[in-house]
């Protein structure tokens, strides 16, 4: 009623007169205001040959009236229906065009002639999703979008990668965010994470007051205890005991910890990695097996001539000579280095070069590594996870034989005794020296069976197998925990999204975040209850070092000579090679942008805190710990946060990650604490622990694009999912692009399982200039779809050039305006023309009389050109009516 006021000239106070009001919006008032030019819209909207704007007017108000006690009818539902009439449609057609909604009001009430109104549908067309009546089946039902997109939103073209911000495209790498600008000034970088990440630093913590976060830590704890005990278990055995599974668990807790504590992304988990094993080994090797023929190659070509370099003087050179020729002797009479020493010296070094690195703000070259390298190393991880979890359980039929050709009939006569091995080797006879026994004084037939391993000794008898007698029942229970693990996980995994308890979602919520801890207690449980002797978790009893002959704190020197300190720089530089690209291509991987990370990463914090713990775990004699690939991609899974369903069929939406510091300390605090738990620990079967890494594997390849792609090679093109990138490139494309990264998986694998394992690293980097060659082979804008931008080389360039583009906007009488433009805008290259879609669906024939009508009316335009009714002075009533009807809309 106020927007009938105004247009009669009335106030609040006339609303007692309101039949004068009705008598005064009769035709010719209101055809008065329009050729008067005082509702321009209106007029605008109305413009057609002067004989029937009364009959138009009239029916479009007619049939609004409202007879005494029907409900009230808005002025703007009038203005609608009267444009569809314009357009040829008949009024009982008017639901099924559904020209009210609010998408084509905005254009519809503004729109100045029949141009604008078809660009109006154009827009309208652009954002609704239309199911043409002859291919779908409306006996099919069609499941609720995930979520529902805001209009403004939906004007927006898709971008490619999951961007929604034109100038977001651009950014390169896909994570070119303010923490990997180079600040030019040394530790720059470092000092901008520390200010970034303080200001979070409290509420790191109470974000933590969730069960969500009890089940993740619990989870994980469970998860990180067994690979951490192996690989010391592995190292032992490499090192002959000199850094063992003890070592491994306090350096894993005492780093886990500092980092948890003061690394700029505290989701990362710290583990040990197969290129740090195989580079133990070959360190061990090469100080046990250096003989004095290699040493002396080293001191002749290495050490003399820089001790000799810049003596000029014969007396001085002499002298030095003689000193070396003395030192030379007694390093030849001695056999071998010192591992730790010289592994501590090595640390050293990588520490000092991981240090140098944060000072020269070298985590900006993070940038580089693009989706293409992330996901090939990702899934080389994740499969090796699941590769090593069925290894261990084939090495179970090794360890846990039995007896393929049994005879039921003969099970009384089967017998598997301990003898005297009769041709003993040499390690056998050098291990009875050592214990100062023979095998005289041994009663071999009294032995069990850990006994008669110890002591070298041969198993006999029809129930023996190669490795020792037949186990009962110990594999197959092992395969049925195994199994039982993965296929309880998966499903309580699930358990959010399933039918049970439908009124209690919260119930469905706990029982999903402890899927994985439910899923080892139950099994425990069931383990115990049986009582098969499957094999369980050995852990550490007793805090102190593995051999007595070593402590908490190793010398750099040691026996070794004194030039091991200056030459352990060159092994040190492939070592920090290994560690940087371990640890930052994981943290690219927890930074993507697709996991809505709202607090700052810190690159430049992560690698010092690793760096001073390298040091730390050197001087100490423990292994060293880098960011682990899998189990951090595990640890932000768990800490998913989604929203909550409010209607029946709604499928919840991904919010963001539970970004807190609890749970990593928390798992590393427990680790710690293991020694004092064995009598619980000793009871988890290691074959669900197994299960577990299978699961992890599993889990972590949801999400990367790879294995998507690997799926088209199969799959029709009719029931190929309608993926974003599908619609921008060509499918002979998107295959080329997954064969050249799927390669390059497989050269990876080769690598790592091989002999040359130690340049896995080098082979890593190389991804980066592959990645680099794919812009010869791929245009820029499908990779944009496939893989993210490289950095440009003239990036500073390109910003001042676009600072300074500017684009022109038409202004109402004030011609041209000149505005800078902040981004670079690009348009959405992919186009669809409207008029062939448009004559292929149900509004053909009316697109097709509407272009020959606008046809017609352009070459009458031309001839005979409108006359503008807008007035230049405007009634103040007028101009504020329009105000309130723009807001309003």
């Amino acid at each position: 009623m106020s927007f009938l006021r105004r247009v009669a000239g009335r106030s609040l106070r006339d609303r007692i007169r309101s039949s004068v009001t009705w008598e005064e919006l009769g035709v010719e008032p209101l055809l008065l205001h329009i050729e008067t030019g005082q509702l321009r819209w209106l007029g605008h909207l109305f413009r057609m040959p002067p004989g029937r704007l009364p009959g138009e007017v009239f029916r479009a108000c007619a049939t609004g009236k409202r007879p005494w006690g029907r409900p009230r009818t808005r002025w703007r539902d009038y203005v609608s229906r009267l444009t569809w009439e314009r357009l040829g449609i008949p009024p009982e057609e008017l639901e099924e065009v559904s020209g009210e909604r609010e998408v084509f009001h905005d254009v519809a009430y503004k729109a100045k002639d029949r141009s604008d109104l078809v660009a109006g549908i154009d827009e309208f067309l652009d954002q609704v999703t239309v199911l043409p009546p002859g291919e779908w089946d409306p006996t099919i039902r069609i499941e609720p979008p995930k979520n529902v997109p805001s209009q403004e939103k939906r004007k927006i073209p898709s971008l490619p990668n999951g961007v929604t911000d034109l100038g977001e495209s651009e950014e390169h790498g896909g994570h070119g965010g303010p923490e990997l600008q180079r600040t030019g000034k040394i530790f720059g970088g470092l000092i901008l994470d520390i200010k970034r990440k303080i200001r979070h630093y409290l509420s790191d913590y109470t974000d933590a007051i969730s069960l969500q976060c009890l089940a993740s830590f619990l989870f994980l704890y469970c998860a990180c205890m067994s690979p951490v005990i192996t690989f010391g278990g592995l190292l032992g055995e490499a090192t002959e005991g000199r850094i063992s599974a003890i070592e491994s668990l306090f350096g894993a807790s005492m780093t886990g910890i500092a980092y948890s504590l003061f690394a700029g992304q505290p989701l990362t988990i710290l583990g040990s990695t197969g290129p740090v094993l195989v580079f133990e080994k070959i360190l061990f090797k090469f100080c046990k097996k250096l003989s004095a023929r290699i040493k002396g190659k080293v001191y002749r070509i290495v050490v003399r001539p820089a001790m000799l370099y810049g003596l000029e003087t014969v007396s001085l050179r002499k002298r030095q000579e003689s000193e070396l020729e003395v030192a030379e002797l007694k390093m030849l009479r001695e056999y071998g280095l010192s591992y730790l020493s010289l592994r501590v010296c090595i640390g050293l070094w990588t520490a000092f070069f991981c240090l140098l690195l944060v000072a020269t703000d070298a985590s900006s070259l993070v940038c580089y590594i693009t989706r293409f390298t992330e996901e090939a190393f990702a899934a080389l991880i994740c499969i090796i996870f699941i590769y090593e979890a069925l290894e261990k359980l084939v090495h179970l039929g090794e360890t846990y034989p039995f007896n393929m050709h049994n005879d039921l009939n003969k099970l009384t006569q089967y017998s598997c005794v301990c003898t005297e091995p009769t041709d003993p080797s040499n390690s056998t006879l050098q291990y009875w020296q050592e214990k100062n026994i023979t095998s005289s004084e041994i009663d071999w037939l009294g032995l069990d069976v850990k006994s008669c391993v110890e002591l070298r000794g041969e198993f006999q008898g029809s129930a023996c197998g190669h490795h020792g007698p037949y186990i009962p029942d110990v594999l197959f229970w092992s395969v049925v925990l195994f199994f039982s693990t993965v296929a309880m996980s998966f499903f309580l995994k699930e358990f959010k999204t399933s039918r049970y308890f439908p009124t209690k979602a919260s119930v469905r919520a706990i029982i999903s975040d402890f899927a994985v801890f439910i899923t080892i207690f139950t099994m425990v449980v069931i383990d115990f209850a049986l009582g098969v002797p499957s094999p369980k978790l050995q852990v550490p009893n007793e805090f102190k070092p593995t051999r007595d002959d070593r402590g908490w704190i190793i010398s750099p020197l040691g026996p070794n000579p004194w030039w091991t300190v200056l030459i352990t720089f060159m092994p040190a530089l492939l070592c920090t090679i290994l560690i940087f690209m371990d640890q930052q291509i994981t943290a690219v991987i927890i930074n993507r942008k697709e996991h809505k990370l709202k607090k700052s990463c810190g690159y430049h914090l992560d690698l010092f805190v690793v760096g001073v713990m390298l040091g730390v775990c050197s001087v100490m004699g423990l292994p060293w710990f880098v960011a682990a690939t899998v189990l951090s991609i595990t640890h932000v899974n768990s800490l998913k946060l989604e929203s909550e369903c409010s209607a029946p069929g709604e499928q919840p939406k991904f919010l963001g990650i539970r970004e807190q510091r609890f749970t990593g300390l928390m798992i590393f605090v427990l680790m710690g604490s293991s020694v004092f738990m064995t009598s619980v620990l000793k009871f988890i079967p290691m074959p669900v622990l197994y299960g577990v890494f299978l699961y992890m594997g599993a889990s972590s390849l949801r999400g990367i694009q790879f294995f998507d792609r690997l799926k088209l090679f199969g799959m029709p093109a009719k029931h190929q999912p309608d993926f974003i990138y599908l619609r921008h490139v060509p499918l002979r494309k998107v295959h080329l692009f997954t064969i050249i990264q799927l390669s390059c998986l497989v050269l990876l694998w080769v690598i790592k399982t091989s002999r040359a394992a130690i340049v896995f690293p080098m082979m890593v980097l190389a991804l980066v200039f592959i990645r680099k060659l794919l812009d010869f082979i791929f245009t820029k804008r499908e990779l944009s779809w496939l893989d993210d931008l490289m950095p440009e080389s003239k990036k500073k360039k390109l910003e001042d050039e676009q600072k300074e583009e500017t684009h022109s906007v038409m202004v109402e009488d004030e011609g041209i305006v000149q505005v800078p433009l902040e981004e670079h805008y690009k348009g959405d290259p992919s186009t669809v023309n409207i008029s062939d879609e448009m004559t292929k669906t149900s509004f053909g024939n009316i697109w097709k009389s509407l272009s020959t009508e606008n046809s017609k009316n352009d070459k009458s335009a031309k001839r005979s050109p409108v006359k503008d009714i807008r007035s230049p002075k405007k009634p103040e009533a007028v101009k504020d009516w329009n105000i309130d009807r723009e807001t309003s809309l």
